[in-house]
């Protein structure tokens, strides 16, 4: 295996996500990782799809005129009774994509614990690089955002020792919207996951989003097509996991600007319980029907329980 590049060591000075010392340590123990073959653009450390020049043999075949002398198995000629040319893995790099959805509905607690998340992701891709897609939708004035999915998907790397830096300013030039500025639209996320997916490096794609919203089948059916490893990181806010009503109230969607009216008493928060049920029972098996991992992070969760824990048990963490 090639030795990585160096890896971040600390937070970047500019940023105020809280990450600690001690995590960003850990992390770059471990590295983000996929577990089928890729075609990657460089060498790298990680099984390709193709043949190559490694110490580790993939398969053998009949020699013929031509062939490298020192490629010749001994052992398997022995066994076939004819000359036996061995077929060597070839080692990739295997870059990270990871969309992340910047809508309004992903603000405050929210918007913090996805930014934790992706300066995380970023040391843990440092090695072979990360690939950061920051899904926002420009709004030009009141209801600009609503009537039309105008999306802007600004993208850049993340790589080796600078990857967190990096991350950091990258997030940082595309904010959440706060909400108070009337409706802010929703971006195609559709489309953003498609461009992440066309692009060659071919290692984990994850996206980062509460996935509520109409059409967020459509998005993970995107997201199942890269056939890639893939995780869909939903981030949901404690109030939206259980909800603290008092009284009635007033809910406005950030996106949208549509009202209404609640009236907070049993029988609504148990109604409110159920829907939700549902919702995450429709995204897991949405999830499962196209082979992508599902992580649920409260917005009040430990980075590093997410990052080192169900990351790993999805298998894309190493």
């Amino acid at each position: 295996m090639t030795a990585g590049p160096p890896l971040p060591t600390a937070p970047a000075p500019t940023s105020s996500l809280p990450l600690s010392a001690a995590l960003i340590a850990q992390l770059g123990q471990h590295q983000l990782a996929p577990t089928r073959r890729v075609r990657g653009r460089f060498a790298g450390a990680h099984r390709s799809a193709r043949l190559g020049s490694s110490a580790d043999v993939a398969d053998v075949r009949e020699y013929v005129a031509g062939d490298d002398l020192r490629r010749i198995d001994r052992a398997a000629s022995r066994r076939h009774g004819k000359l036996q040319v061995a077929l060597t893995e070839a080692e990739d790099d295997a870059a990270a994509q990871v969309v992340v959805d910047r809508s309004a509905s992903m603000a405050g607690a929210k918007a913090s614990q996805s930014d934790r998340l992706v300066a995380g992701l970023a040391v843990l891709g440092a090695r072979d690089g990360l690939r950061l897609w920051l899904a926002t939708t420009p709004a030009t004035g009141p209801g600009a955002g609503s009537t039309a999915r105008r999306t802007s998907a600004g993208s850049g790397w993340a790589r080796g020792q600078n990857a967190l830096p990096t991350a950091c300013t990258l997030l940082e030039a595309a904010p959440v919207p706060s909400g108070g500025e009337g409706p802010a639209g929703r971006p195609d996320l559709v489309a953003v996951v498609r461009r992440a997916a066309r692009t060659s490096a071919q290692g984990p794609l994850l996206l980062v989003t509460d996935l509520l919203f109409d059409g967020w089948e459509e998005v993970i059916v995107a997201v199942g097509a890269a056939r890639r490893d893939a995780v869909v990181l939903q981030v949901l806010g404690d109030d939206e996991l259980a909800p603290q009503l008092d009284g009635d109230v007033r809910l406005v969607d950030a996106e949208t600007g549509a009202e209404v009216e609640v009236g907070a008493d049993d029988r609504t928060t148990s109604a409110y319980a159920a829907a939700l049920r549902a919702h995450l029972t429709a995204v897991e098996q949405a999830c499962t029907d196209h082979a992508i991992a599902h992580v649920l992070v409260p917005a009040s969760a430990d980075p590093g329980d997410v990052l080192l824990g169900d990351l790993r048990l999805a298998g894309v963490v190493r």
